[in-house]
C-alpha cells in the first residue's frame, strides 16, 4: 500500500492549523460575556481594530504609519490626541531595511542615542 505524501505547502498549513488552540463559543456565551470597552489607540482618531491605510502613491502613507507606530509605542501624542501606549507590530512589506532604518532615525531622534549605548 502506497503512503500518500502531502504537498509541502498544504502540509505546512495543516501543521500550523493544529498547533494553535481554537476555542469556539456559542452566541449565548458571547452575549453573556462581561466585556469592558477598550480605549482607542489614538483618541478620537483611531479605535482598536484592523485598518488599511490607502491612498495615491508617494503621498506619505508609510511615513505616517511609521510615525503612528513610534508615537503609540512610546505613549506620545499624535498631534494633540492622546495615545494608548502599547506594543506595535509594524509590517514593512515593500521597504528595504536600509530605507526603514533611515526613516525611523529621522522620526525617532533618540534611536541614535539608544543604539550607540
Amino acid at each position: 500500500m502506497e503512503k500518500k505524501v502531502l504537498p509541502p505547502k498544504l502540509k505546512t498549513k495543516l501543521l500550523h492549523a493544529t498547533d494553535t488552540d481554537f476555542e469556539a463559543i456559542s452566541a449565548h456565551e458571547l452575549l453573556c460575556m462581561d466585556l469592558s470597552a477598550q480605549p482607542p489607540i489614538i483618541s478620537r482618531i483611531l479605535p482598536r481594530g484592523l485598518f488599511i491605510f490607502a491612498g495615491a502613491p508617494k503621498v506619505g502613507k508609510s511615513w505616517l504609519v511609521l510615525w503612528f507606530a513610534h508615537q503609540i509605542s512610546t505613549g506620545r501624542t499624535v498631534w494633540d490626541f492622546e495615545t494608548t501606549k502599547g506594543n506595535v507590530l509594524y509590517l514593512s512589506l515593500e521597504d528595504p531595511v536600509m530605507r526603514l532604518k533611515n526613516r525611523y532615525i529621522e522620526i525617532a531622534n533618540e534611536c541614535i542615542a539608544i543604539c550607540t549605548l
